[in-house]
């Protein structure tokens, strides 16, 4: 949320960012080695204990993120005459919209006294013209406003559910069979807009995991190294998610540490290979959470999905319980 007030005389900012996503900070040294009891350690500084043999002690260099909001507002003009631009930092298009509320008093905006919302598509990796304020007939003015952001285009027709979201590859390579530990509507945790139509598939740690279709990431989060299944874990997964072509997205949650193959930014093809699975944040053991959204009406929502079965080409509705079995 983001509020501006002006006045003729005086000029008050506040701004309160709401942290949406997260994107490259810096980089850390992460140490995993076998201690005097033959525990494993994970931590960011090394062995302090002269009885551990340096080379046995692995090192990986992880990419840190910093906490950073979806956009940000800033005025490219006068500040009798602001000019509000909405500037987007991911690499997925963003849906922005802009309130003002009753506070705002005696100004046009983008020429007009009564518009009190402006909703604009903001590119990847740009910025764009949201607001005009103008004072009018020759009295104190002042205004305020909040921002939404949603990532990913909006969905025109959106209302209702259906299954249009078809023919998704399994996210595994071949040879591989897994089930689905929980489905749609799962009770443990598929009961949230932005899970209702997740799935998690149960596999060993380490297994590939594979784009189920085209797309470019614009998101990713690798150095999370704990889960379980207390509240602290929520937020702390690593994944991956990727863009369609479509505007759909893709996230795949619980990625091992240090595994992810893929970039910000870049373009993947179905099967490629984007990292390994895990059981990282919000996990009672090993699996791939799965799930498709979109941006229907200002809301990043969950929707319904098929896999489409690689021996036969049958449209899969997946369900809790079933073998999703791939062949080479």
């Amino acid at each position: 949320m983001q509020s501006v007030e002006w006045g003729r005389r005086s000029l008050i900012l506040k701004i309160i960012f709401l942290f949406l996503f997260s994107f490259p900070g810096h980089s850390k040294e992460l140490y995993k080695y076998q201690d005097e009891n033959g525990q494993w350690v994970f931590s960011d500084t090394p062995p302090l204990s002269e009885s551990i043999d340096p080379d046995s002690v692995e090192t990986s260099v992880l990419e840190f993120f910093e906490p950073n909001r979806l956009v940000a507002v800033k005025n490219n003009g006068p500040s009798d005459s602001p000019r509000l631009v909405a500037i987007n930092d991911s690499y997925a298009p963003v849906q922005v919209r802009m309130t003002f509320d009753s506070y705002t008093q005696n100004v046009l905006i983008n020429g007009y006294a009564r518009t009190r919302e402006v909703t604009e598509l903001v590119p990847p990796r740009s910025e764009k013209f949201m607001a005009k304020i103008e004072p009018y007939e020759g009295k104190s003015w002042r205004y305020r406003y909040q921002v939404e952001a949603v990532i990913g285009p909006p969905v025109k027709n959106a209302g209702g559910v259906n299954y249009g979201q078809t023919g998704y590859a399994y996210p595994f390579g071949e040879n591989k069979t897994f089930i689905i530990s929980q489905g749609f509507n799962g009770k443990f945790s598929h009961h949230s807009p932005t899970s209702r139509y997740a799935i998690d598939i149960s596999m060993p740690e380490g297994t590939p995991i594979l784009a189920a279709r085209a797309g470019i990431v614009v998101a990713r989060e690798d150095y999370f190294f704990r889960g379980g299944i207390r509240e602290e874990f929520y937020e702390r997964s690593n994944f991956v998610k990727i863009l369609h072509d479509d505007g759909s997205m893709a996230d795949y949650v619980h990625l091992e540490l240090d595994s992810i193959a893929v970039t910000s930014g870049q373009r993947v093809e179905q099967g490629d290979l984007i990292g390994r699975s895990g059981s990282t944040g919000y996990s009672s053991g090993p699996h791939l959470h799965f799930v498709i959204s979109q941006n229907r009406g200002m809301k990043l929502l969950s929707i319904p999905f098929t896999f489409r079965n690689p021996e036969t080409g049958e449209e899969i509705v997946p369900q809790e319980g079933m073998l999703l079995a791939s062949r080479g």
